[in-house]
């Protein structure tokens, strides 16, 4: 090698032009894969937050010997519990977890709030036979038998789903579904 040769460092105008094509043909392709990655971890987030509410429930009852009561929350700025059938088994509103003292499945004076949660823009939630409500006793056991929900996107077409099912005994599982 002569002390006069040159080494180039870097890259070329079309080098650079190259990369930055491919690139902008990579992302023009995943970008609606990113939008439903977000959409899917809002679904997930929806199941894991009812199925924890569930299972502070059956913890508590458990804890306290006594029942429990888990609802769906009315559309209202104060918790209380939707109307009996008023809910129609809708349960994207939120919920409330709650010490039924005078046993009346509503949150009423005298009754005290253990939890609430807010309610899913983007997610439905709608609960088998139409139930607003689970009571679950000190043994930790579902009063009102099965129940189950399923989660789906609002957006049309939704690809998948998870179904959400809390059994008498109260054990609690959830399954992908293919449509909503």
């Amino acid at each position: 090698m002569t002390k006069n040769s040159t080494v180039q460092k870097g890259f070329s105008l079309l080098e650079l032009f190259l990369t930055l094509t491919i690139i902008s043909i990579i992302a023009v392709f995943s970008l609606p894969n990113f939008g439903n990655i977000a959409e899917i971890q809002r679904l997930k987030s929806a199941v894991r937050d009812l199925h924890a509410a569930i299972s502070l429930t059956r913890s508590l009852a458990i804890k306290h010997a006594e029942t429990i009561t888990l609802c769906v929350q009315a559309q209202t700025p104060s918790p209380q519990c939707a109307a009996s059938g008023a809910a129609k088994g809708n349960w994207q509103n939120g919920w409330l977890v709650f010490r039924d003292v005078n046993n009346n499945r509503q949150f009423d004076f005298g009754d005290q709030l253990l939890s609430t949660n807010k309610a899913y823009k983007s997610v439905s939630i709608n609960s088998s036979a139409q139930k607003s409500l689970v009571r679950i006793n000190a043994l930790g056991a579902s009063i009102l038998s099965n129940q189950t929900w399923e989660f789906c996107l609002f957006k049309k077409n939704s690809p998948r789903g998870i179904r959400l099912i809390l059994s008498s005994p109260g054990q609690i599982r959830h399954i992908k579904i293919d449509s909503c």
